[in-house]
């Protein structure tokens, strides 16, 4: 459409009508106009009329416009509505004022409508018997089937978005999608859902709006509230949701990236809530043994064992590299971490699979850095505790931020070699709070062994915008808390 050009200092205004046949949509209709934005608003008018029979649905979100109503129209107006300041860790649609509109009388509609549009996958299946029998014949352990099925649904089918014409909602068939191994997150999820069935598991795909954190932001009903859709069921007493489209996490835990988010499971009974939650989102093992030798220099070996959501993390980062990569990757991380003295060598597994854990081993010989015919006055930082706990700050000011909870086991052992004998030992700690906790006990092993056992420990929880001052300097106070200081004495005959 041509628009006439603008002068320095000219104004034009356009006007349009978008007529929208919603007979002929796969969705249902519905929009939400913002009453705010990022920038002041000198005017807003909004008027919206119903048509026949259309029934009128309608909710406001603010103060920022009034709003009247009769028996079929609506009219909004505000004037000097100021710029919307939001905060560096929400979601801005849950908070900023809007109107909005829509055709549906309640969430069990939607759990209808999108059951109706899923069950279109199963009307071809062809190849899912013999695909299902491929993958877990030689298996016997539950746990195993659903990996070796999520790996294939997540890995051997391609994410390609599919949502043109006819399929913006509806799925392609589950024949379809296993014949040309591609499709996008409804293909992939009723795939993989057919596939859990077949293995004796009954689960229910579930939408999810992974913009969203509050449900009671979601206004009025509607499918175009929600932009993704997962697989959830139960096992035991617990639910697990798998996202086939995430290539990374292990089945046993929801994917980082949809917990909390808001969603709505294809079931008439339900109404929107929030996905599951892990109540440490962050856990990791770090087992350190360090080796004081005659030039003052120093061995060290770790292992550092991450689990779930922390193991899909890293595998994220490591899997698409090459080996030079990797120990790039690592060598940098450690540099930053540990020291950077000398380099490590790294070895490293759980890296190419789904697996639960993901482990990183290091081996570093450190130059002289001690005099060994003086007293020892040691200081070392409990490293990846502490580099955890520098990132973990809160940004907010105005508004509550959610902590994802990290629970960090960390040992370090120390040999001093018949090098010196233990003299002061680090203090045990018990540092509680209603945040969380950090609590260390020692171990001396003989005269020249010590064993240093720290367990950090924050759960997941919603933090108030008037607690995250607080919340920031707990966490400074672990921090500094969390270096390892001892002494020793020289042998005289060594």
């Amino acid at each position: 459409m041509p628009l006439p050009a603008l002068e320095q200092g000219g104004l034009s205004i356009v006007k349009f009508n978008v007529i929208t046949d919603r007979n002929a949509q796969e969705m249902d209709w519905a929009t939400s106009i913002w009453t705010e934005n990022n920038y002041v608003i000198n005017d807003f008018s909004l008027q919206v009329n119903w048509l026949g029979d259309t029934q009128k649905r309608w909710k406001q979100q603010g103060t920022q416009v009034e709003c009247s109503e009769d028996a079929r129209s609506l009219t909004c107006k505000g004037q000097s509505i100021p710029a919307f300041e939001g905060d560096d860790n929400i979601m801005w649609r849950d908070h900023i004022g809007k109107v909005a509109l829509g055709g549906l009388d309640n969430w069990q509609e939607v759990s209808e409508r999108t059951a109706v549009y899923m069950q279109k996958a199963k009307d071809n299946i062809e190849g899912l018997d013999g695909l299902v029998s491929d993958l877990t014949a030689e298996l016997s352990d539950q746990s195993d089937k659903i990996n070796a099925i999520l790996d294939f649904v997540a890995r051997d089918i391609r994410y390609i978005s599919m949502s043109e014409t006819g399929h913006a909602v509806t799925p392609h068939t589950i024949g379809h999608t296993i014949k040309n191994r591609y499709g996008d997150c409804k293909d992939k999820s009723t795939l993989l859902l057919a596939m859990l069935n077949k293995i004796g598991i009954e689960g229910k795909l579930r939408l999810v709006a992974t913009k969203r954190a509050y449900p009671s932001t979601l206004l009025l009903p509607s499918m175009t509230a929600f932009d993704h859709i997962v697989a959830c069921f139960t096992l035991g007493r617990q639910e697990y949701c798998l996202d086939p489209t995430d290539n990374t996490t292990n089945w046993q835990v929801t994917p980082n990236w949809i917990q909390g988010k808001v969603s709505l499971p294809v079931d008439p009974e339900y109404i929107p809530h929030r996905m599951p939650i892990s109540a440490h989102r962050w856990q990791m093992k770090n087992k350190a043994a360090s080796l004081f030798d005659e030039k003052g220099g120093q061995y060290e070996r770790q292992t550092r064992e991450y689990s779930g959501e922390y193991a899909a993390y890293y595998r994220s980062y490591l899997m698409t590299r090459n080996d030079k990569e990797k120990h790039e990757y690592l060598v940098d991380e450690y540099t930053d971490a540990v020291t950077s003295l000398s380099e490590p060598e790294f070895l490293w597994s759980g890296v190419d699979d789904m697996d639960f854990k993901l482990k990183i081993i290091s081996e570093n010989t450190l130059p002289a850095f001690l005099d060994i015919d003086q007293p020892l006055v040691y200081t070392e930082n409990d490293a990846w505790i502490k580099k955890e706990l520098k990132d973990m700050r809160l940004q907010n000011k105005d508004f509550d931020e959610y902590f994802s909870g990290i629970k960090l086991e960390s040992e370090y052992e120390y040999d001093l070699n018949d090098l010196w004998r233990l003299k002061i030992l680090p203090p045990t700690l018990s540092l509680n709070h209603h945040f969380g906790s950090l609590i260390r006990e020692t171990e001396q092993k003989g005269e020249g062994k010590l064993k240093v056992t720290t367990t950090l420990d924050i759960a997941a929880q919603w933090v108030a915008a008037e607690d995250i001052v607080s919340f920031n300097e707990f966490l400074t106070v672990l921090e500094g808390e969390s270096s390892i200081h001892f002494q020793g004495e020289l042998i005289q005959e060594k």
